[in-house]
């Protein structure tokens, strides 16, 4: 016998169930190819900046929506902070020097652009 009190959060499991209804309508296979192909737009954009080196796998066998950079000319809280004050939401990876940047079914390639024109800016 297990007593619990207080209420089940409603809210949420209705809204994980619609989320998962919304993926599932688009079909994870157009939302994985979607995701790859901005993550390797993201990939050759940001291997284009002076000062960051790509550190994720380019090989598409292994490579996923994630695009991880090495900042070598730069402290990465620092851009992190500056990204940030852009609305540009990044993952800050302390140990590395490095940032990561993750694409998703709601990212475009203007997002892409958008991040790397204003790391362009902040490491000329």
């Amino acid at each position: 016998y297990s007593a619990s009190s207080g209420t089940s959060n409603v809210a949420t499991i209705i809204g994980l169930g619609e989320a998962l209804s919304f993926l599932m309508s688009i079909g994870l296979d157009k939302i994985e190819e979607q995701v790859l192909k901005l993550s390797n737009y993201c990939r050759k954009k940001v291997s284009e900046i002076d000062g960051l080196e790509v550190i994720s796998p380019s090989d598409d066998s292994v490579s996923s929506a994630i695009v991880s950079v090495r900042c070598q000319k730069a402290n990465n809280r620092d851009l992190f902070q500056a990204l940030r004050n852009e609305n540009i939401i990044v993952k800050l990876l302390p140990k590395y020097n490095a940032l990561r940047f993750s694409a998703h079914i709601f990212n475009t390639k203007e997002d892409i652009d958008k991040l790397t024109e204003k790391l362009e800016k902040l490491l000329s």
